[in-house]
């Protein structure tokens, strides 16, 4: 039995967007190296293919990290996030359990995000340079902690 995985990068944009893969592939047209890109407009279109994902990946995402993080959980999707700006003053709300000090620092937001599933979110520091703390699951423990939360709404 032979398994094929399909690689498909996706740009989710509000606003229509010029095709990228189309440059890319015009500059490198030999080049396997770059997955198709799929520009998404529309929010129907966007939720349809993102509950189809496998994996959420957001990568210095900006103010999109705690959306990531939600909608992983949400869906029982493994996801893997490297939060980088904190935008502090457009999320006053966020708060440290625990001690309620607001979210101010790239060190809170990590925390803050990993206390959202505490038992499932794991972290590690990448070898590069600038905002390196990656926030992840795995596709086993995100099934586990599914089944879990199910188990727990049954009681």
């Amino acid at each position: 039995t032979t398994t094929t995985t399909t690689t498909m990068s996706m740009m989710v944009s509000p606003q229509p967007q010029p095709q990228p893969q189309s440059q890319y592939h015009h500059a490198h047209p030999t080049s396997a190296s770059m997955p198709p890109v799929r520009v998404l407009d529309g929010l129907g279109s966007v939720r349809d293919v993102l509950r189809g994902t496998s994996l959420v990946v957001g990568f210095h995402c900006d103010q999109a990290a705690e959306a990531v993080v939600d909608f992983a959980l949400a869906m029982g999707k493994p996801f893997a996030c490297v939060p980088c700006c904190v935008y502090a003053k457009e999320f006053p709300k966020r708060k440290l359990q625990g001690t309620g000090q607001p979210v101010r620092t790239h060190a809170h937001l990590c925390d803050y995000l990993q206390a959202k599933a505490p038992d499932l979110i794991r972290r590690e520091v990448l070898p590069l340079s600038g905002k390196n703390i990656v926030l992840y699951t795995t596709q086993q423990d995100m099934d586990a902690w599914v089944e879990r939360r199910k188990g727990a709404a049954k009681h």
